[in-house]
């Protein structure tokens, strides 16, 4: 539980600091970074990468997309960074990983009796007996069906894409 605190006060720094960004490449980052974050805070809550993992890789084929795009509007735009800006975050990091810790310490030393007290709990791990649970209920006998439809609909929107976005008919400008 701290280290999803800590984790959420780092995206709420990174939310702040992406307010008062100006350059296109650098909200990119920020965004990106705020993923990452939201996604690791996800596998930490439900114990299974899987959620996470498949919001990262969405997530990241909608950012290259946008990336691609702003590169080619605002290529030639100079990427500086000030001395103030940088500060701020980081002072703003340091305060709100204080306070989290600071409110999350009752949190800590009860969780350190517990350990102290039934070290057999927490001696087996929980997430290597969970995960074939997990995997056997999205690839059971009944949801074949609907796992063949999603793999055959992703195949086919993936080949409509490419042909959209050949260089003749594509929506982007040719680079040189």
């Amino acid at each position: 539980m701290p280290m999803v605190m800590s984790m959420l006060s780092i995206l709420i720094v990174f939310s702040i600091t992406f307010t008062q960004l100006t350059h296109p490449l650098a909200m990119g980052l920020a965004l990106l970074l705020q993923t990452i974050m939201v996604c690791f805070i996800a596998n930490f809550l439900t114990n299974s990468a899987w959620l996470s993992y498949i919001l990262f890789l969405i997530f990241l084929g909608g950012m290259l997309v946008l990336f691609i795009y702003i590169t080619s509007l605002a290529s030639n735009e100079p990427f500086s960074s000030s001395f103030l800006m940088s500060t701020t975050s980081l002072m703003a990091l340091i305060m709100s990983l204080f306070v989290f810790t600071f409110l999350a310490w009752d949190f800590l030393v009860s969780n350190l009796y517990m350990v102290l007290e039934i070290p057999s709990i927490y001696s087996q791990n929980l997430t290597t007996q969970s995960t074939p649970i997990i995997l056997s209920t999205i690839y059971n006998e009944s949801s074949t069906m609907l796992t063949w439809f999603i793999i055959l609909y992703l195949l086919m929107t993936l080949i409509v894409v490419v042909t959209i976005t050949t260089t003749f008919f594509g929506p982007l400008r040719l680079s040189t």
